[in-house]
């Protein structure tokens, strides 16, 4: 719920309707009240992948993360393609363009 993450969010929604055929989208929320996020996400329309991993914080551990929100790129063959990738604000559309080509 911080600002960093409402921000990101609102960029992500519009990559989603430019890449959402050619990238699956996944948000993992780490939130205590999976409702919320239900309502959250109907209330903003946003349709890519909401999955709710709630207060099970050993997928912390195991991606090493550090930061909230992160962002993973993962290509097709379920590798990690970059690890804390750019953010929607930053220059992720040319990461795209390079797990596509893939």
């Amino acid at each position: 719920w911080s600002y960093a993450c409402l921000g990101e969010f609102e960029l992500l929604n519009t990559l989603f309707e430019e890449y959402g055929n050619s990238i699956h989208f996944v948000t993992i929320s780490l939130d205590k009240n999976q409702e919320i996020v239900n309502r959250f996400c109907e209330d903003k329309g946003y349709y890519w992948d909401f999955l709710y991993n709630g207060s099970n914080y050993d997928l912390i551990l195991d991606y090493d993360i550090k930061t909230f929100p992160m962002f993973l790129l993962i290509d097709r063959h379920g590798k990690m393609f970059e690890y804390d990738a750019f953010k929607p604000s930053e220059l992720i559309k040319g990461s795209f363009k390079r797990v596509l080509k893939k």
